[in-house]
C-alpha cells in the first residue's frame, strides 16, 4: 500500500487463519492524541476490543479487551494512580460494584 492522501499510512496484512482474507492496520491515531494533549488535555483513554489471528494456544485468549492511553508531564506515580483508578471505573460500570470495596 502507499502513502494517504492526507500522508498516513495503512497496511494490509495477510490472514493467517483465513487463507485469502486480509486485514488493514491503520496508522495509530498518534497525531490526534498529541494535539489533545497541547490542547491542554491531560489524559487521553481508548477502549478497544482486540482479536488474536494466530493459532489458539492455552495461555492466550482469542479476543481481549485493551485499554490505551496518552498523557503529558506525568511520571510513574501519576499514571499507576490514574490507570488504576480507570480499570476500577470501568470494573464498576461493567458490575455494579466497585472492586475492593464489597461489604463481606
Amino acid at each position: 500500500m502507499g502513502p494517504h492522501p492526507r500522508g498516513r499510512r495503512e497496511f494490509a496484512v495477510p490472514s493467517r487463519l483465513h487463507q485469502g482474507s486480509f486485514y488493514v492496520l491503520p496508522q495509530s491515531p498518534q497525531l490526534a492524541k498529541q494535539l489533545l494533549m497541547v490542547g491542554g488535555m491531560d489524559r487521553y483513554y481508548q477502549i478497544a476490543r482486540c482479536m488474536r489471528d494466530e493459532d489458539l494456544r492455552a495461555d492466550r485468549q482469542f479476543e481481549f479487551t485493551q485499554l490505551d492511553m496518552e498523557a503529558s508531564f506525568v511520571n510513574q506515580a501519576d499514571v499507576l494512580a490514574f490507570v488504576s483508578e480507570a480499570v476500577l471505573d470501568a470494573a464498576e460500570a461493567a458490575t455494579g460494584e466497585r472492586p475492593g470495596l464489597s461489604s463481606r
